[in-house]
């Protein structure tokens, strides 16, 4: 006989959800964040030489991503095939969700947990499935979504999550974000990968693939060794989660602090700059 159980049915709608942000709120593709920094024009640079070589650009990300207004950036890197795959937590594609379709994202979660329960029974991931929704559903403020806009570009955005209601465990739907994560770090050799803010599944997933890329590429003789990763945070941050950076082998780890404002827009017009592209 089943263990007793929480019955989800038996929640209300709560009080209006608070607004992080607001589509207004989003910074223009002029703004361009601290771009001073040593550390973020060499690693916008590095964005450049990796798409040249057609290594895979992975950026890891947590909810400041949205709630700090650079979404535009972060889709213009997209369009110009200067990120390669976006892997989110939960939290940060909630708040997208919510952008696309009221132009505001704060805490009500009811219309993504509608679809990504949807999810269980396709052939896609979440970040593709929920995507795949915003388009063919014509979300309003669908230019600003970063699921919306990369699957309109055919860049691969996953939604790493431990199970929750807002995305139930399901071995196959959950496995294929991974899978997708995975099939992306095949081709870091030569590449970047960056994370923003503390995106704990994101990061979980990431080593466990980089893992198995690695088994797959020793078997061809293959390392996948060289590339530039990055960890970018707030300074007033203290809590203790492995970094991205960790990842890298000899000096092509970085560990960056400053404000969430700054990172994205900064590293696009450094790669923007240095690619010789009108910024």
């Amino acid at each position: 006989m089943p263990y007793p159980h929480f019955d989800l049915a038996r929640l209300r709608a709560g009080p209006p959800p608070f607004v992080k942000l607001a589509a207004d709120g989003i910074l223009p593709l002029d703004f361009q964040g601290d771009s001073d920094s040593d550390d973020l024009r060499h690693l916008g640079e590095e964005l450049v030489k990796a798409r040249n070589q057609g290594a895979a650009t992975i950026f890891l990300c947590d909810s400041q991503t949205i709630t700090s207004g650079v979404s535009r950036h972060l889709i213009d890197l997209i369009s110009r095939g200067l990120v390669t795959h976006i892997a989110f937590d939960a939290d940060a594609a909630r708040l997208d969700w919510q952008m696309a379709w009221t132009g505001e994202c704060g805490t009500s979660v009811d219309e993504l947990r509608e679809c990504a329960a949807r999810t269980v029974s396709s052939n896609f991931g979440k970040g593709e499935w929920t995507g795949l929704q915003l388009c063919e559903n014509a979300a309003p403020h669908i230019d600003d979504s970063i699921l919306a806009q990369g699957y309109r570009w055919g860049v691969p955005v996953t939604i790493h999550s431990s199970s929750t209601p807002l995305f139930p465990i399901d071995a196959t739907n959950i496995g294929i974000d991974f899978l997708v994560l995975a099939n992306s770090i095949e081709n870091l050799d030569q590449g970047v990968v960056y994370q923003f803010g503390l995106p704990a599944k994101p990061l979980e997933v990431f080593f466990v693939g980089l893992d198995m890329a690695r088994s797959v590429a020793a078997q061809f003789d293959r390392t996948i060794d060289e590339f530039t990763a990055a960890t970018f945070t707030d300074p007033t941050v203290t809590r203790s989660l492995t970094k991205v950076h960790t990842a890298a082998l000899g000096d092509r780890g970085y560990a960056v602090q400053g404000s969430f404002q700054d990172f994205i827009p900064a590293l696009r017009h450094a790669a923007l700059a240095f690619a010789g592209w009108d910024v």
